[in-house]
């Protein structure tokens, strides 16, 4: 719920109007006409007033109903206050939490075998779920790639940014690099989804399933994300990205777990 804690602002001060507004109705309901004056006996003002007495009387009697009416409980606007300030709290505490991003693993990866260490082309997918408009900063990204079968696992880490192109020679895709890796900002208005190389060093790929582990570093809540998922490499896709090494690659799907 973006924008949660601005609304609740609005709300302690639409509260707040109230308890002013409040107070002031019940200091106008509490205070009392004063009394009015009676001329002495016999006087022509006393016989003036006998035949207007029921008049004044009536008007009198509207007077003090028309107060009680006003007038409110004493312990409403301190109740009002007491919500009032509640509610301020409690915006202060949505405006103040943690950027709340989602990890997800991608559908898909591609995978080369380098001259002399193993490729893995990954997009990681970053979405803000929170209910307040901060921005988180993920400062690296690191893949943990673990064979099934029990094998040696590696770190692979972060090498370039890029993107694919169709190549008209090859009918096919080629990677285009675009920069080095950088720290990325994650808002609720901007998601990000960075397709990076990650190299694991002097290491090859061999025929097999693999568990691989995406952890990402941010900045403002401390804590990483982590999303994994599986995939499987048949012999004859090692073959072919081991000759010539560096310049095929194969497409695989990836499992989310």
């Amino acid at each position: 719920m973006r924008g949660f804690g601005p609304r609740f602002g609005l709300l302690s001060t639409v509260g707040a109007v109230f308890v002013a507004i409040g107070a002031r109705v019940a200091r106008r309901g509490a205070r009392r006409s004063p009394p009015s004056a009676v001329p002495p006996a016999g006087s022509p003002a006393a016989a003036s007033s006998g035949a207007g007495r029921a008049v004044a009387g009536s008007e009198s009697a509207g007077h003090a109903s028309g107060g009680r009416a006003a007038s409110i409980p004493a312990g409403v606007p301190l109740v009002v206050s007491l919500v009032s300030l509640g509610l301020s709290g409690f915006a202060v505490f949505v405006d103040n939490r943690d950027p709340e991003v989602l990890l997800t693993a991608p559908a898909w990866v591609r995978v080369a075998q380098g001259p002399n260490d193993a490729w893995l082309y990954v997009q990681p997918r970053f979405v803000s779920t929170g209910r307040n408009d901060r921005v988180e900063v993920i400062t690296d990204i690191t893949l943990r790639v673990e064979p099934l079968n029990g094998g040696q696992a590696s770190d692979f880490v972060w090498d370039e940014q890029g993107q694919w192109n169709p190549d008209p020679i090859t009918n096919g895709m080629s990677w285009v690099f675009t920069g080095d890796p950088e720290p990325m900002v994650v808002s609720p208005t901007s998601p990000r989804l960075p397709f990076g190389l990650f190299v694991g060093p002097g290491w090859a790929w061999e025929a097999g399933a693999y568990r691989v582990t995406i952890t990402a570093e941010r900045e403002i809540a401390g804590s990483p994300l982590r999303a994994s998922f599986e995939m499987s490499l048949a012999l004859e896709q090692v073959d072919l990205i081991g000759k010539p090494r560096g310049g095929s690659w194969v497409q695989i799907v990836a499992r989310p777990t």
